[in-house]
């Protein structure tokens, strides 16, 4: 079998074969749900740290991500987004995306949940979606994988010994998440294996793990850093990382993840007609108040003064698009409980599967 370089903990390059790699890499995690888009409908997904797996259902939406054009994912199709970057479902390019408040952080749940995304009510498209906890073998991370792989038939990546449509065959009743994770697990490497049978590189030439670290920052600040999460997306150990990093940069990892963040915030200001609490939100505040302080205290000028200086010096320039913008709206919404009949997987005719019990969260 082919031999393909590898970096251990501290960076160094190793010998493993693609079966060391595969066997070492596992999805973990029970955070599924069902996601009912209308017409007019989506939902975005944050900066993380997780692998997210969307499957269609029925009807067909578009995922949206930074700096690429819409992706469109029909039914019994399904997509592995592994770069952990902001992205966006959407039943058409124009509709809204509201924040999956759900898909925000791990779930400990026994049956995935439901929800509904949209006003019209009209709805289209079903997209069953997890988030997993990725662990990486030496020599593998983000930066060494494709940003996102098809998952079963219909993408430039394909597998085609279990499809998606196992994932829909089983995502109901109680511990399914279970279930979901394993499947996906499989799909996963199935598409990794294919991906290197083709040729293509899954794992790292040698590389900077520092100026991956640093680009990784770059491009998603709003995620939930911290060091050890930076050390391990890179292949290194917590303590040696950060010290390689303090020397290199000049400060250490967490200070210039606030430097990140803060000359997002502001270039989104500048350049933008994002909400201040959509901007916090976007670079990693839940909560406004706190993001308005730390923002102040970093350049000693609240929000809506920079913006308004800046509107002031250049008035006949008008604001442009900006990356993450793909997350406007994307705050956490008031949800609630109303009752909802959930269609088969082959969307013939309506059933609840879980009885009187089943439920469906639907977005304000």
């Amino acid at each position: 079998m082919a031999e393909l370089p590898a970096r251990n903990c501290d960076g160094v390059t190793a010998k493993g074969s693609v079966s060391d790699l595969l066997h070492a890499f596992q999805l973990q995690g029970r955070t599924w749900c069902y996601s009912d888009l209308a017409d007019d409908g989506g939902f975005s997904v944050p900066p993380n740290d997780a692998v997210l797996v969307h499957a269609v259902v029925h009807g067909s939406i578009r995922l949206v991500r930074a700096g690429q054009p819409p992706l469109r994912v029909d039914a019994g199709q399904a997509v592995a987004v592994l770069s952990g970057e902001a992205h966006a479902l959407r039943t058409a390019v124009d509709a809204s995306a509201d924040g999956h408040g759900y898909l925000r952080k791990e779930q400990n749940a026994d049956i995935p949940a439901s929800f509904s995304f949209g006003q019209s009510r009209r709805y289209c498209a079903r997209v069953l979606s997890g988030r997993m906890r990725p662990t990486w073998p030496d020599g593998l991370s983000r930066s060494t994988l494709p940003p996102l792989l098809h998952l079963g038939t219909g993408g430039e990546n394909t597998t085609g010994t279990v499809t998606p449509a196992a994932l829909v065959r089983y995502g109901f009743g109680d511990g399914s998440p279970v279930v979901l994770t394993q499947l996906a697990s499989f799909l996963l490497i199935e598409a990794l294996r294919q991906t290197r049978l083709r040729g293509n590189s899954i794992s790292p030439a040698q590389s900077d793990p520092i100026e991956e670290a640093v680009q990784a920052i770059r491009l998603s600040p709003g995620n939930d850093w911290t060091v050890l999460q930076l050390a391990q997306r890179v292949g290194m150990r917590r303590s040696n990382f950060s010290a390689q990093f303090t020397a290199r940069i000049g400060r250490p990892p967490m200070e210039f993840v606030t430097q990140a963040r803060m000359e997002k915030a502001a270039e989104l200001l500048c350049r933008s007609q994002m909400a201040i609490a959509d901007i916090g939100e976007a670079i990693g505040y839940s909560c406004e108040a706190a993001f308005v302080r730390r923002f102040t205290r970093y350049f000693s000028v609240a929000p809506t003064h920079m913006r308004a200086t800046e509107a002031s010096a250049r008035p006949d320039e008008s604001v442009s698009p900006v990356p993450l913008a793909i997350l406007k709206g994307a705050r956490n919404t008031e949800a609630r409980m109303v009752r909802h009949a959930v269609r088969d997987p082959d969307n013939r005719q309506p059933y609840d599967p879980l009885g009187s019990s089943n439920m469906i969260l639907r977005a304000r």
